[in-house]
């Protein structure tokens, strides 16, 4: 998903939004490194991404997601 989202952030959003939920650490940990390769290229689309989960009523997911930002 890194890889296709460096090009096309859009395309993969609703993916990641799905997985992002996922119980599976290895599902929301893929989705980790996904946004930081996307980020590599594309920082501002994945950092409007990360915006809108940042305040999530799940606390895991807004714990993941600070370590993007880091």
């Amino acid at each position: 998903m890194g890889k296709i989202g460096k090009r096309d952030a859009d395309f993969v959003f609703n993916y990641l939004e799905t997985a992002i939920r996922d119980p599976h650490q290895q599902v929301t940990n893929a989705v980790m490194s996904s946004l930081k390769i996307m980020g590599e290229k594309n920082p501002k689309t994945t950092l409007k991404f990360v915006k809108m989960f940042i305040q999530d009523q799940d606390p895991e997911v807004q714990k993941k997601l600070f370590t993007v930002l880091n």
